[in-house]
């Protein structure tokens, strides 16, 4: 799991200096914070004056705190949940407060997360990560965890899978594999180690090999 991840910035527009404020705030629990504990505290106490919509999944490695946001609906509406092990997956909607997308006008969302917490369940590893990313059992179309709008059900929107990242901290540094402008089924992806230190970067790696690629990079098999 990474060390700190925004899982979701709402799609609703939100005036530029709101965004500016939260962009704000992600960077201060990153500098500021040696812990996950600390900077969901700091965020849960942002959020109680911040009033738009959001989710966002902090985690190091003895704990993850997934929080729920939105004050609009709720005056200063905040949720946490804390985890110390296994995973957690999250996919775009409030599951604790008000507001959630409804199941029968975009329940893709909800397949989605059924769908990546199946897979995480059988391999709670990097490729069980992997697996995710590169998830079609609904094929090249919207219900795909790995999205594609070739078949749109009438409720959903055209959405699709523009940008990958799988973060990894070994306490002593943070590295990355992403693609963007693409899919994990389409793009190779570029690996960079240790990216707040010497940020050497592997480019072209297919996507057969993102799972041992990423397991060797981050010591993990």
């Amino acid at each position: 799991f990474p060390l700190w991840r925004p899982t979701h910035i709402s799609m609703r527009p939100a005036p530029c200096r709101l965004c500016m404020s939260l962009f704000e705030a992600y960077q201060k629990i990153i500098s500021d914070n040696t812990n996950a504990q600390d900077a969901a505290d700091y965020m849960t106490d942002f959020y109680k004056k911040f009033n738009q919509p959001d989710i966002l999944l902090i985690t190091d490695q003895t704990s993850a705190h997934f929080i729920e946001a939105n004050a609009m609906a709720q005056p200063g509406g905040v949720e946490v949940i804390k985890r110390v092990d296994n995973f957690f997956a999250s996919t775009n909607h409030f599951r604790l407060l008000p507001g959630a997308v409804q199941y029968k006008k975009n329940h893709s969302t909800y397949l989605r997360l059924e769908k990546a917490e199946a897979i995480l369940e059988k391999d709670t590893d990097i490729q069980g990560v992997v697996n995710v990313l590169k998830d079609q059992y609904f094929g090249e179309s919207v219900m795909s965890i790995c999205r594609v709008n070739k078949i749109i059900p009438p409720q959903e929107q055209p959405y699709f899978t523009q940008a990958t990242a799988i973060f990894c901290s070994d306490s002593k540094s943070v590295n990355c594999a992403y693609q963007i402008n693409g899919n994990p089924r389409t793009n190779k992806f570029t690996f960079i180690h240790d990216i707040f230190g010497e940020g050497a970067q592997q480019p072209d790696i297919p996507v057969e090999e993102i799972g041992s690629a990423c397991g060797k990079m981050f010591g993990l098999v």
